[in-house]
């Protein structure tokens, strides 16, 4: 039951702490921050930013501040062992001294990553992992690769099920997830995520939802211009422009190589 109070008691306690990770709700115990997007549209690159940013104490995209810096665990099933090394060597300028020791990746390398989000069984060595690494944010890419059973409502459910497990274990872990639009009409917007998904249970898990698009992007995908639009459950709707560099870094205005290339369009 929960606590009783007066009104006059309850109007002279001290208001609770803010227990958001990440400014205006964006990242917090227990919820989730659903990250959606077409496919090639930077998904990965944008959670290992904000991955580093998050671990380095530094505000995200250069807008969004943390409130401290978080131990992160990534976990990997999109696209390996070679691509994550590529790109995080990239995003330190091959300076492995400069990569702080609260950042750890599980990535499929020759040996099939075993973790699943379905039920008690399948997570086994995701709780594992967990109690090891001890992370207090879990990052997700992507989220159809953790499912045991084709994408559906049931499957949502399973994934629901396995967030509140972890939830109950570690109460202080946040979560980032990563997933596909399964398509993306000419005639529809991809920052528009509730035209551009038919799965409302996937959407209604998480705190805060991020839609993708990414715009003037170079024919190799070196460099792009990133818009993003957030929906919030408890909290306005924003939108958040940043840009990819060739670095693979991303920043609120674009590195000085790339801003030449831009105005140049």
């Amino acid at each position: 039951m929960s606590d009783v109070f007066s009104w006059k008691e309850l109007a002279t306690l001290p208001p609770r702490p803010n227990r958001d990770y990440v400014e205006r709700g964006v990242l917090s115990p227990g919820n989730i921050w659903l990250i959606f997007a077409p496919q090639e549209s930077f998904k990965s690159t944008v959670a290992l930013n904000i991955s580093k940013d998050l671990a380095e104490g530094r505000p995200v995209f250069g807008q969004l501040k943390p409130n401290k810096t978080f131990k992160v665990l990534y976990l990997d099933k999109e696209l390996g062992f070679d691509w994550a090394k590529d790109r995080i060597e990239k995003m330190y300028n091959l300076n492995t001294d400069l990569i702080p020791s609260n950042l750890f990746i599980a990535t499929k390398g020759q040996k099939p990553l075993d973790i699943a989000l379905q039920d008690s069984i399948t997570l086994g060595p995701l709780l594992k992992t967990v109690e090891k690494i001890e992370p207090e944010i879990l990052v997700f890419d992507c989220l159809n690769p953790f499912l045991t059973v084709p994408e559906s409502e049931e499957a949502f459910k399973g994934v629901e099920h396995s967030f509140n497990v972890i939830s109950r274990k570690f109460p202080d872990i946040a979560f980032i997830l990563l997933h596909h639009m399964r398509e993306v009409r000419p005639d529809m917007d991809p920052l528009d995520i509730y035209n551009s998904r038919n799965s409302t249970k996937l959407t209604d898990m998480a705190a805060a939802r991020m839609a993708l698009r990414a715009t003037d992007r170079n024919k190799k995908g070196a460099w792009a211009k990133i818009q993003s639009r957030f929906y919030m459950r408890n909290g306005p709707r924003f939108e958040l422009d940043f840009y990819v560099n060739p670095n693979w870094t991303i920043t609120e205005k674009p590195i000085s190589d790339v801003k030449k290339l831009l105005d140049g369009l």
